[in-house]
């Protein structure tokens, strides 16, 4: 068995959350969750609260259908790209418990990172909601929606 070093949790995180394959070594897992409402859906999410976090976000994630809450500490912007996303992700942008924003499907984006679109941009803020595409219901993906749970 080949000993992970300290930054290499993330995979043993990952590999022991039920899925079958091994996430990136560069992949960032959070142990810090909540479970939140979106409209009639609960949802287990990440907690992301940290800048570093935020920038990391899901880059590189590629198991199962990862869900991570961005949470800001004031409100302000926090546009979102896809560089080095592997998977399909679902954006909602969150202001005061509801859904005022929404991007369905954003692509991965393979880089350069510079080329890659943000999407959140001008849109005041408390979180954003990544979520692998398919996981929410249509219904849950409108602006509008209530969002609860979220730390503030």
């Amino acid at each position: 068995m080949r000993q992970l070093p300290a930054w290499g949790l993330s995979l043993v995180i990952a590999s022991t959350t039920g899925c079958d394959c091994e996430e990136d070594v560069r992949a960032q897992v959070i142990e810090e969750t909540a479970e939140i409402a979106i409209g009639d859906r609960l949802l287990e999410v990440e907690l992301a609260t940290t800048t570093d976090q935020h920038e990391r976000g899901l880059r590189y994630r590629s198991c199962g259908q990862p869900a991570m809450a961005l949470v800001l500490s004031t409100p302000g912007e926090l546009p979102i790209w896809q560089c080095d996303v592997a998977l399909e992700l679902d954006l909602l942008f969150v202001r005061a418990g509801r859904v005022v924003d929404v991007v369905v499907a954003a692509p991965p984006c393979p880089g350069p990172c510079g080329m890659c679109p943000l999407y959140g941009e001008g849109v005041e803020i408390d979180a954003v909601i990544e979520v692998a595409t398919g996981v929410l219901q249509p219904q849950q993906l409108e602006v509008g929606v209530r969002v609860e749970g979220l730390p503030e």
